[in-house]
């Protein structure tokens, strides 16, 4: 009796140790099989997160890309127009020599000279050069700019040295033209600080920004020269004629080296 009991108990013990093996390798199993499962998982989740991260740069990148590009785009558009108007100007102006068979400055037989002293007061405008007649000037010589402005004009001359007449000179008288609209008038100075064109015609449409040259009329001074602007237009106090009142492009007080046509 005890001997059978003994193996039934033998028996129950296999059971249970059967059981407890398969339970053991049970979970083992499950954990290894959840951690294979959950380690390529979250791999694939590490390098999804750094895959978006690098296409965020990269979508970044090709939007700045493009801001850049439209800003250059921008820009050299802006250079093209500049760069147009430039040569549509420079166009005209080569139209406006040869319609007022202007001369240019390398044409003019000059000779240079140094301002060697000022007179400027209310009524005197008047610079002292060092080029006289032993250089050959004359009186009512042109004397220009480097850059082809009319300045004045020679009044006195001694063997060294001569006197120029600034256009704002009280005194001082020229012979001018409207480009625009080729009406014809003289030039004189308003108080020594600028000038007003006088005796234009009533009838002649004239605009401030209009372009002032010499005329060239009854004088030395060669035709084509340029003056100044037109500022404002106004009519005389008999209603007869039209003035206009001009702005040099040239400072008068800084002129330190000048040019006499012969």
């Amino acid at each position: 009796m005890n001997q059978k009991n003994n193996r039934k108990k033998m028996k129950w013990l296999g059971v249970l140790s059967f059981l407890l093996v398969i339970i053991f390798f049970t979970f083992l199993i499950k954990g290894n099989l959840l951690n294979n499962f959950l380690r390529p998982a979250m791999k694939i989740f590490a390098n999804a997160g750094g895959w978006m991260a690098d296409k965020k740069d990269f979508i970044f990148s090709i939007g700045q890309l493009k801001r850049e590009n439209e800003d250059l785009l921008q820009a050299s558009l802006r250079a093209q127009a500049e760069l147009a108007e430039l040569k549509d100007v420079e166009k005209e102006n080569e139209q406006l020599r040869k319609n007022l068979d202007l001369k240019l400055r390398e044409e003019y037989d000059s000779v240079g000279a140094l301002v060697l002293g000022k007179e400027i007061s209310g009524q005197k405008q008047v610079l002292t050069i060092d080029k006289g007649k032993r250089d050959d000037l004359k009186e009512g010589a042109a004397v220009i700019t480097n850059e082809g402005l009319l300045v004045g004009k020679i009044v006195e001359l001694s063997e060294t040295t001569a006197k120029v007449q600034l256009l704002i000179d009280r005194e001082s008288k020229v012979n001018v033209e409207i480009v625009e609209s080729g009406t014809q008038g003289v030039i004189t100075s308003r108080f020594g600080t600028s000038a007003k064109v006088e005796m234009l015609e009533r009838t002649e449409t004239i605009n401030p920004g209009d372009t002032v040259i010499s005329s060239g009329l009854g004088e030395t001074l060669p035709r084509g020269l340029l003056v100044g602007y037109v500022k404002e237009v106004s009519e005389t106090a008999d209603q007869l004629f039209q003035e206009a009142t001009v702005i040099f492009p040239q400072n008068f007080k800084k002129l330190r080296l000048v040019l006499v046509i012969k």
